[in-house]
């Protein structure tokens, strides 16, 4: 099957195992790998210090461009070195991903 026609979780499922051990491949996680995936999606839109989750302001700990290479790295199923930086994202928000 065309890989844009994949399902969100069958693309985090790829991604997962394209992580090795980086990414949890059940369905709860991935539930909150969407929620970090729009956070990431506002962070590369934005070039402010701080941004906002759930009424709580968080200082931000990427930049817009590795936000935005991120972001483009997940749309084509690509896992990279600033990908890792997902995980610092999830920790601070306190979602396992």
């Amino acid at each position: 099957m065309e890989q844009k026609r994949w399902s969100g979780y069958s693309r985090y499922l790829v991604l997962c195992d394209k992580a090795g051990n980086k990414l949890s491949g059940n369905y709860y996680n991935y539930q909150d790998y969407q929620t970090v995936v729009s956070v990431i999606e506002r962070l590369s839109k934005s070039d402010n210090t701080t941004y906002t989750y759930n009424d709580t302001i968080y200082n931000r700990k990427i930049t817009a461009s590795e936000a935005t290479n991120i972001v483009t790295n997940l749309e084509v199923c690509k896992w990279a070195k600033v990908n890792e930086k997902i995980i610092t994202v999830a920790n601070q928000l306190g979602l396992r991903i």
